[in-house]
């Protein structure tokens, strides 16, 4: 296998065009956090106004973050801060998504654990939640960048087909409200990137790692998966409305 995508990373470029996600101490004094382990692999960032009240009934949005499946956490500062910033813009309920990375865990380790998030998210009685109001019935938005953009994507299609991580019936069903896909892969067999020998950070090298790294031993047989890019879903109707 190629090295390691943490030491191709150049970490320096990606946070000049991400950015630090830096908001002011002022800012910070006006937003609830919170960390909740939701499974043995799984937990999530809860963030909101710490002004929002019960009677608003604030919208969700379940976010998952990006770094090729292989890199970067909720918890990196450029995540955390730009999930801060959704909560400070607009009266939602922001949860960041903490799932399992590979090469350590290839798929479908990473898809399993955002699936259960939405579960999570959409079922539990947590008092943070509680907010956006009862079980089963929160306006739930999905989004992510990046490979998080690519599993967003491939939610939507297991939450139409009410079909689980494992394409098997879902046990209770769910339902994204709206999808927000930032440049996602959803093709990541094809994707563009995996031969731009000029690009500026995702240089065929670490693209080519980051696909063989979350692929493994799978990567033949599930290259054409949905639950590895949408594009390979049978049809496309029926999904949420998508930014």
């Amino acid at each position: 296998m190629r090295a390691p995508a943490r030491e191709h990373f150049n970490r320096e470029k990606c946070e000049r065009l991400m950015g630090k996600g830096n908001i002011s101490a002022k800012d910070e004094k006006r937003v609830f956090c919170e960390d909740v382990k939701i499974s043995d692999n799984t937990s999530v960032r809860i963030m909101h106004q710490k002004d929002l009240t019960a009677g608003a009934t604030p919208a969700v949005l379940m976010y998952i973050h990006g770094g090729g499946f292989t890199i970067l956490h909720s918890y990196s500062k450029d995540y955390h801060g730009l999930c801060r910033k959704f909560a400070l813009d607009a009266p939602l309920v922001v949860v960041s998504v903490e799932y399992r990375l590979a090469p350590e865990h290839p798929f479908p380790a990473a898809i399993h654990d955002v699936y259960e998030a939405l579960q999570w998210v959409t079922y539990t009685d947590h008092p943070s939640l509680a907010l956006s109001g009862s079980p089963g019935a929160r306006s739930i938005s999905v989004g992510g960048d990046s490979a998080g953009g690519t599993m967003a994507a491939s939610l939507a299609v297991l939450a139409r087909d009410n079909i689980d991580a494992d394409l098997k019936t879902a046990k209770r069903p769910l339902k994204i409200a709206h999808s927000l896909l930032v440049y996602p892969s959803v093709n990541l067999k094809d994707t563009p990137s995996r031969a731009m020998k000029d690009a500026y950070i995702l240089t065929p090298e670490i693209m080519n790692f980051f696909y063989d790294a979350y692929l493994g031993k799978l990567r033949d047989q599930v290259a054409q998966d949905s639950r590895v890019g949408a594009i390979w879903a049978t049809r496309h109707d029926g999904l949420p409305p998508t930014t």
